[in-house]
């Protein structure tokens, strides 16, 4: 309970809004375990290329999730 007020302090906002932000650290984190799982089928092919793309991809996320909460 004491993470949800100290997120709520932090973004001043309603409760909803602070479960939308933990919501995109769980969807960031399924993100990196997913790119996790096709770095190793692709490290076989390309090899460190492939991992620049799907960096920024688990980012990405998290920035649409936090996003409709600061508005």
């Amino acid at each position: 309970m004491s993470c949800f007020l100290y997120c709520y302090y932090i973004t001043k906002h309603a409760y909803w809004d602070c479960t939308y932000f933990f919501l995109s650290i769980q969807i960031r984190a399924v993100f990196v375990i997913f790119d996790f799982f096709l770095k190793k089928d692709k490290n076989s092919n390309d090899g460190n290329p492939t991992a620049v793309p799907r960096l920024t991809g688990t980012y990405i996320p998290s920035i649409i999730f936090i996003h409709p909460s600061n508005n």
